[in-house]
């Protein structure tokens, strides 16, 4: 199967020639056209989601801690100091991050469907 093909005089007519001639052909289907290949969703794996569905939810328990825990002090200390305002900052970064990272191939996928 392996001969030697002139890259050179390659077009586009001649690789569509050779995969006719050398690849084997789908079944005929009335319900199955050809496009339809482009527009199926990503094959998820079960493992991988249910890791990923493990990890949002362990990163969403541990931002809910550091928010109550952050306002518990600000309300206990009854002022705001800079380090409240890292802090403040530093966890609504990682928040924003983990909303951005769960939400985007979600959007992206929405998005290509339409």
């Amino acid at each position: 199967m392996n001969r030697h093909i002139d890259n050179s005089t390659l077009s586009d007519a001649r690789l569509k020639e050779l995969f006719k001639k050398e690849l084997p052909q789908a079944p005929h289907n009335p319900w199955f056209v050809r496009k339809v290949i482009n527009r199926l969703p990503e094959k998820e794996t079960p493992a991988g989601s249910r890791i990923e569905s493990i990890s949002y939810l362990i990163a969403i328990i541990a931002l809910i801690t550091a928010w109550c825990k952050f306002a518990i002090g600000v309300s206990a200390a009854g002022v705001f100091t800079g380090g409240d305002l890292i802090r403040l900052l530093f966890i609504g970064t990682v928040s924003m991050i983990i909303a951005l990272s769960y939400l985007a191939p979600r959007v992206r996928r929405w998005l290509s469907e339409a």
